[in-house]
């Protein structure tokens, strides 16, 4: 018999921010995990025995912890990283017409920053360089000009 494989609910040890991880699980939490509280697994709920574990560290670390990452991800980002919370996070989210006229701009172009900012959250580790320059050289890998023959031939020449 084969497992289902959920996508709706994460242990603590299953998390590596993944770009759906983060938009369908650890944004729309994030204010929960804030305040210490890891979402409960649904089909766990109600069954006998479901709290009775027995845990080394206290139940409020791992979702603590995982905001504070994600915090610090987005602070890296800056001001614009609001309309991303309020695109996944808030309660009900904020539909991307009205982010749109909140930030000006058009909605491909908010729906790409927010998949670059997306890109940038996800990971298991923080990026080594700031938002704006990881941004810049992915606009520039996407851009139709952008050779890695010459870029290799650029780091040669230096």
């Amino acid at each position: 018999m084969t497992e289902v494989v959920r996508k709706d609910w994460y242990s603590p040890s299953e998390i590596i921010p993944t770009v759906f991880q983060l938009t369908e699980f650890i944004l729309p939490n994030l204010y929960d995990m804030r305040n210490g509280t890891w979402p409960p697994d649904p089909l766990k709920i109600g069954q006998p025995g479901y709290d009775s574990k027995v845990n080394y560290i206290a139940s409020f670390i791992p979702a603590a912890e995982l905001a504070a990452e994600i915090d610090q991800r987005l602070a890296m980002i800056g001001p614009t990283a609001f309309s991303l919370l309020g695109r996944y996070s808030d309660n009900p989210p904020k539909p991307l017409k009205d982010l749109c006229i909140l930030m000006r701009c058009g909605e491909e172009h908010l729906d790409y920053e927010h998949r670059i900012m997306l890109g940038f959250i996800a990971g298991s580790r923080r990026k080594d360089s700031p938002y704006r320059v990881w941004k810049a050289v992915v606009k520039m890998r996407k851009s139709k000009h952008f050779d890695n023959k010459t870029l290799d031939k650029q780091k040669e020449g230096a």
